[in-house]
């Protein structure tokens, strides 16, 4: 994978300008380069190599996830006003003042779609802005997956689970496995509330659990194997991008907390098909357009269980588009994702969006993308984590030389390719 050294902040003028705004950008701000964007970047962390993938960053303030109505900095917004601005997630509380004109993304619930079929509010004199969040109107979603392949686990609103089998409690407002925990038969709130430090990917939940506002719901556990699902949907139809199997891992009392993906892989063509069926009534209902993602569960059976869904890239879509890059060097899915929005695609966009596991006769590779957090407090040494790398590996999310890391933080991501199959 091309590395942020290699990639040229040359030609500015040339190239159309694109902000980028989330809990961490980095992996947006790859793919908006590789597409010839000029890109404005603002998160939380401003990693290393974040800051070389950006021709503009800004750091927000951490306890911008502690505001309830948290505001840019001034300079900030004089930079960004009149760009086209793209949400990538990950933050709880989203600016109050982030300006609305040229913005892609936002809830579709409130908010319609413009005359060039960009989703977003651009109403004259709107400057409050709702973040596209993950879809978890648990009723709502249960409908969508009205289909054999599709099912939704049993969801309850309760704060006792029933007296049979395994169940989870869910917070509605997290993302990234970080607010669900197991839901003892006798359990007090206050007891499952404890935030562990979550990746960079999971920065909305900065709060506890237990604060006002929170809504969690009793769901059922499901038996089988974590997935999540990219497509992209034209305002037509959703075109299903790649499959890659998620890793989960524990952190602190969250058991299971998103560290990495492995992907694309194969799954039987009735889940194929269903997903990308639900998909369209998801997109349909909703107003959708762009990259989404799609968690669910994959039983024993083959049935998927739908976890979420996420109006916005996704921690996994960057090992889909090292794969699709194998046969375009150029391609980036966050051009696509912009050009999805204002047009429908064409035939031949829609199967270069297609990834494909490895096999004998397509010799493609498939990726393996791993979060490394610290077993203990330590500093970070670029040096060593390098010499450390495996062949065909590369390093990202690299903190400032010399920073000390927290036990249970995230250190970096580390991305290798593999040349064997799924």
């Amino acid at each position: 994978m091309q590395t942020p050294e290699t990639l040229s902040k040359s030609n500015q003028i040339n190239r159309p300008p694109l902000v980028l705004i989330g809990a961490s950008v980095r992996e947006a701000a790859q793919s908006a380069r590789r597409g010839g964007y000029r890109v404005i970047g603002i998160d939380l962390f401003g990693d290393t190599d974040t800051r070389e993938l950006c021709d503009e960053f800004y750091l927000l303030s951490p306890g911008i996830q502690q505001m309830t109505r948290p505001e840019l900095d001034g300079r900030v917004l004089a930079a960004i006003q009149g760009l086209p601005i793209l949400p990538v997630g990950g933050l709880r509380c989203w600016p109050a003042d982030l300006p609305s004109d040229g913005l892609f993304g936002s809830d579709p619930t409130e908010n319609g779609v413009s005359e060039n079929g960009v989703l977003g509010d651009h109403s004259s004199g709107q400057r409050a802005y709702r973040p596209p969040g993950c879809f978890r109107d648990f009723g709502e979603l249960r409908d969508f997956a009205g289909d054999p392949a599709i099912g939704f686990p049993e969801t309850i609103d309760a704060i006792t689970p029933p007296g049979r089998g395994k169940w989870l409690r869910k917070r509605t407002d997290s993302c990234g496995g970080l607010g669900i925990t197991w839901a003892a038969k006798r359990d007090s709130s206050s007891l499952f509330y404890q935030r562990p430090t979550g990746d960079k990917n999971q920065a909305a939940d900065q709060n506890h659990l237990g604060d006002q506002g929170s809504e969690t719901r009793l769901q059922r556990w499901v038996r089988g194997r974590p997935f999540g699902a990219t497509l992209i949907h034209d305002g037509d139809q959703a075109t299903l991008v790649g499959v890659c199997r998620s890793v989960v891992t524990r952190i602190g009392t969250f058991p299971f907390a998103y560290g990495g993906s492995i992907g694309p892989v194969a799954l039987p063509p009735s889940v194929s098909d269903g997903i990308t069926r639900f998909a369209d009534r998801v997109a349909e209902t909703r107003r959708l357009k762009g990259l989404f993602n799609i968690d669910f569960i994959l039983d024993g059976d083959n049935r998927a269980w739908i976890l979420e869904v996420n109006p916005r890239w996704s921690a996994s879509m960057e090992l889909l588009e090292g794969q699709l890059r194998e046969s375009d060097p150029t391609f980036s899915l966050i051009a696509m994702d912009l050009r999805s929005r204002e047009r429908r695609l064409r035939s031949v966009e829609r199967l270069s969006l297609r990834c494909q596991p490895r096999s004998n006769y397509q010799p493609r590779s498939i990726y393996f993308k791993r979060i490394h957090f610290a077993s203990r407090s330590q500093v970070f040494r670029r040096q060593r984590w390098t010499a450390a790398l495996r062949l065909g590996s590369s390093l990202h999310d690299i903190p400032v030389d010399g920073q000390r890391i927290g036990m249970g933080e995230p250190i970096c991501t580390e991305i290798e390719r593999l040349d064997w199959n799924m």
